[in-house]
């Protein structure tokens, strides 16, 4: 063999370790010529080597130009056709395989040595280490290893650190770092966060800093579209790295993802009942004002079981109480709605909160209470914070006339007691029988819905049965069922039986407030 001196470089295999298949140890034994090949400048030719039994050294005559430059990891030459295979695919398909058995080769192979062969590979013989196979990138079979060293060789030889994988059987793809942070391996995840190369963040000095590395890694998205801190802190039992994402700041922890539900780590940590991941977040600078879809911020979502511990947190750290949803519903509104009497207090005793604000329809906090039934608030709403109960929706209905629509009896005999403040700004006894928009009553609500009881109560109150027609009782209930109809037949008896109409005797008109 003619050329430049050759030096003698053996490789011990114990083959039986290495694989169960020889075509796996043959593939190995091929990037090591390729390796000889491509580094040395002169194509020497080779004599070809025979596979060896289990335990016989496998000798590799390398030039020495190669073997000092598997020593010096030479710089990533340019991408160029490798001499492994016919097709560039086979040549990643080698290299995969050679990673697959990283585990099985350091048991016979210096660990170092492991890694200088995998680092020339790819640098010498110029092959690509964003290969996907199986739906995995080779980055992803190291974190998922935990390979802290195999994945240093990839992050700096080229290996892109935020692709997602492919994996079919996967409910949703996953980046390296989401990898890292699901096995809440700080190690690996500082290694994706901090080491390789820069992306060419900003090009020209003169413009505005751009966000750093370390952040643009860690707010990229998985394949849900939520980056790796959401995933940490909707989990809860992932201390290591979440700790790592927030000391990145808020960048990081107020970063929106896909997800117009939950837009942020905060609104992850809330949905999952992570109260303690939640005060860290707000304590490290999570914005608590930050909208989901529907404009909705975390105060809207009062029946949220993290809610109780939660609403206090965010009005102290600076949660808007007064932001308007789509619909134009105020935390109020719904925290009323919900019966949550603290919730309203907490939200009254801020800047900015109006008793009587206005929905999209014209409701006011009290009509939220009054349809709910929520007797408690209501009274607090009307006695505490002087909460108008003569003001109308969009419809013509007060909180009275609302309450008795839905049958809430204890909230509209409280109403009815109450005095209104009429448009002359006079106090009056309310009238039982005004009419909305539409020319209903609160009997005739009352009886539409087939409220039995409201509409007893409302009889004994005296409200004039005579503005009902009969053929109003029931007329929003489904009476092709035997036990709607039966409420609606005795609705209509009873509006009957008041009018006059069933006796032919005319029964004296009820009217006032019915104290």
């Amino acid at each position: 063999m003619s050329g430049p001196a050759l030096v003698n470089l053996q490789v011990t295999l114990f083959v039986g370790k290495v694989v169960s298949s020889v075509n796996l140890l043959f593939a190995f034994s091929q990037i090591l010529l390729e390796i000889k090949l491509k580094l040395h400048e002169e194509h020497i030719p080779l004599s070809p080597h025979s596979f060896q039994p289990p335990g016989t050294p496998l000798s590799l005559d390398i030039p020495s130009p190669a073997a000092g430059a598997l020593r010096s990891r030479p710089q990533i030459p340019p991408r160029g056709r490798s001499f492994l295979a016919t097709n560039p695919r086979d040549d990643q398909l080698a290299l995969i395989q050679l990673i697959n058995c990283r585990s099985t080769l350091d048991s016979d192979v210096d660990g170092h040595r492991y890694l200088d062969i995998i680092e020339t590979v790819i640098r010498g013989c110029g092959l690509d280490p964003n290969f996907i196979r199986d739906g995995k990138y080779p980055i992803h079979l190291a974190v998922e290893r935990g390979d802290i060293a195999l994945l240093r060789v990839l992050v700096h030889n080229g290996a892109r650190i935020s692709v997602l994988d492919n994996v079919p059987s996967k409910d949703e793809r996953e980046t390296p770092l989401r990898i890292a942070t699901r096995k809440d391996s700080k190690e690996l995840a500082q290694i994706l966060l901090e080491e390789g190369p820069d992306p060419p963040l900003n090009a020209d000095p003169a413009t505005p800093a751009t966000p750093t590395t370390a952040i643009v890694r860690a707010n990229a998205h998985s394949g849900g579209g939520q980056p790796a801190l959401w995933f940490a802190s909707g989990h809860g039992a992932l201390p290591q790295v979440f700790q790592l994402l927030i000391s990145l700041g808020p960048e990081v922890i107020n970063h929106i993802c896909a997800d117009p539900r939950l837009p942020t780590a905060l609104w992850a940590a809330a949905a999952m009942n992570q109260i303690a991941v939640a005060t860290t977040l707000l304590n490290a600078g999570a914005d608590p004002r930050i909208p989901a879809e529907g404009n909705s911020t975390l105060l809207h979502k009062v029946n949220w079981p993290v809610f109780d511990a939660l609403y206090p947190l965010l009005l102290d750290h600076g949660a808007a109480p007064n932001t308007p949803d789509a619909q134009g519903r105020q935390p109020l509104h719904l925290a009323a709605r919900a019966g949550h009497l603290a919730a309203c207090e907490a939200l009254l005793g801020r800047d900015g909160v109006d008793v009587d604000a206005r929905d999209g329809e014209g409701a006011t906090p009290l009509m939220y209470a009054a349809r709910a039934g929520c007797l408690r608030v209501v009274r607090a709403l009307v006695a505490r914070h002087g909460a108008d109960a003569a003001l109308r929706d969009g419809e013509g209905d007060d909180a009275f006339a609302g309450a008795c629509a839905l049958g809430r009896v204890g909230v509209a005999t409280f109403l009815l007691g109450r005095q209104v403040r009429g448009e002359d700004g006079v106090l009056r006894d309310r009238d039982v029988d005004v009419e909305n928009v539409k020319g209903r009553s609160a009997l005739g609500l009352a009886a539409r819905g087939g409220h039995v009881g409201m509409v007893r109560r409302l009889i004994e109150l005296g409200a004039d049965c005579g503005t009902v027609p009969v053929e109003d009782a029931g007329a929003e209930l489904d009476l092709s069922k035997p036990e709607l109809a039966a409420l609606a037949d005795e609705i209509r008896g009873l509006l009957q039986v008041e009018s006059g109409t069933s006796s032919g005797v005319g029964v004296e008109r009820r009217k006032g407030s019915g104290r």
